[in-house]
């Protein structure tokens, strides 16, 4: 309901992940041409907050906030299996994605969200090139954010809870 093309879920019921039956051409009418491929950039990640967000200001007005989501996957042996890690459990591979929010959204995350809590995040890739200091090309990826679900309660602000928040368990992102 509500929906005009028919949703399935991908793997694993508890990952939230629907795909788009696009095989109907009148299940997503409107959504392309005739004769052209649907073309997006849709990312979406549900993991934890790895440190407490960083919210700016640009010069002209705009609020930014950057999170790091972490997400893990079991991890697998040379010979694709998963295994045990030395307290029993299944051993995880995580990674680290680097998610930008701006405006009203930077402001939502920046004030309630905080680090070890659970979100998912919608948005899309961004790739970026520049040249350092030193002028090796470097390159970088980014989800902006359309859409940050809470899916936990986030700490207290250091402020309100007297203590510093400690964000030595994530590293750093170029």
């Amino acid at each position: 309901p509500g929906f005009p093309w028919r949703c399935a879920p991908a793997v694993q019921a508890s990952h939230a992940l629907f795909l788009i039956d696009v095989r109907k051409p009148e299940m997503v009418a409107g959504l392309r041409a005739e004769g052209e491929f649907i073309m997006t950039n849709i990312v979406i990640r549900t993991g934890r907050i790895a440190r407490d967000p960083e919210t700016r200001e640009t010069r002209s007005g705009t609020s930014v906030t950057g999170i790091t989501v972490v997400t893990d996957r079991p991890a697998r042996d040379k010979d694709g299996k998963t295994y045990k890690d030395e307290n029993g459990y299944t051993a995880k591979d995580s990674e680290f994605h680097r998610v930008t929010c701006f405006n009203g959204l930077a402001k939502t995350v920046g004030q309630y969200c905080s680090k070890g809590q659970l979100v998912s995040v919608q948005g899309r890739l961004h790739y970026t090139q520049w040249d350092d200091q030193d002028g090796v090309k470097r390159y970088g990826c980014e989800i902006l954010a359309d859409k940050v679900d809470f899916l936990s309660r986030g700490n207290p602000q250091s402020g309100e809870s007297g203590g510093e928040s400690d964000n030595r368990d994530a590293p750093e992102i170029d």
